[in-house]
């Protein structure tokens, strides 16, 4: 709907320019027929929609990222880490199933480990 008031909006501009060269042209002599008068057939083109990107993914990376913030906010929290991870049956951040990094690292954002 946007792009449609955009695009007339685009056209009334252009129609505009176009008048505006008539008016000239007629003035000056060089055409006897203003252009407004001459019949175009220009049909209207739909735009095709946009891709939205894919949602970014989890790596391995931001599930290590996450966990080292959160043994530097305290120390105590690596053993917590630890058990999380094995609730994955992870022993170390890269062991942890693609799939589940996403949930994994919002545990840790939310402190629920």
């Amino acid at each position: 709907m946007k792009n449609d008031t955009i695009t007339n909006d685009i056209l009334k501009q252009l129609t505009r320019i176009a008048d505006a060269f008539d008016t000239l042209n007629v003035m000056y002599g060089l055409n006897d027929t203003p252009a407004s008068t001459v019949e175009h057939n220009i049909e209207p083109q739909t735009l095709e929609p946009v891709e939205e990107p894919a949602p970014t993914t989890s790596t391995h990376d931001d599930l290590k990222a996450a966990c080292l913030s959160a043994v530097r906010d305290d120390v105590s929290n690596k053993s917590k880490l630890k058990a999380l991870l094995s609730e994955y049956g992870a022993n170390k951040a890269i062991d942890v199933p693609v799939d589940k990094l996403a949930e994994v690292i919002g545990k840790i954002n939310a402190g629920e480990y």
